[in-house]
């Protein structure tokens, strides 16, 4: 019998002075040097400052893991205009869509189906500056659930503007 495979990675985390916390998900596979996938493998995320500090999970059937964990970072980071990706993603029944601002300003962030039609305003309010998300439960503007598919997320906040793709699975 095969032992599982370890896999460590180490976590890199600004330094602590003033911090805040922030969402991780890491997720990925863990395949031999055949692509075939390895289950049971232990993957885990150290933390650099505080090596007792781990997250780790187990590969599935497919080889797949996924790791979701938060982490502190120093809030003199500068912070740009981003909209991230959301997570799960694909997923059933909600989704968390992450975004940073720059400046403090009124911000929309909508949910579009693939003709372009809006179906939802997941956010319409004033927003300071810094690191943001806002979760997304699969509904219309009427309370209505959406199907399965693909979903544009769009931000506004002032002059700037960010799309991004999400799948929704039913």
């Amino acid at each position: 019998m095969r032992k599982p495979a370890i896999l460590s990675v180490l976590l890199f985390f600004f330094s602590l002075l003033i911090s805040v916390h922030a969402h991780a998900l890491v997720q990925g596979h863990v395949t031999d040097s055949n692509q075939n996938p390895i289950v049971g493998a232990r993957v885990t995320f150290t933390e650099e400052s505080s090596p007792y500090t781990s997250y780790s999970a187990y590969t599935n059937k497919d080889g797949f893991y996924q790791i979701d964990f938060s982490v502190s970072v120093s809030e003199d980071v500068l912070v740009s205009f981003e909209l991230g990706q959301n997570y799960p993603n694909p997923f059933n029944p909600s989704t968390t869509i992450p975004f940073s601002l720059d400046t403090s300003s009124h911000i929309s962030l909508t949910v579009y189906n693939i003709m372009g039609q809006k179906v939802a305003t997941v956010l319409a309010n004033h927003m300071s500056a810094g690191n943001h998300s806002v979760n997304w439960n699969g509904m219309d503007d009427q309370g209505n659930h959406v199907s399965s598919g693909i979903y544009f997320y769009r931000l506004k906040a002032g002059n700037s503007v960010s799309t991004g793709k999400m799948m929704l699975v039913r």
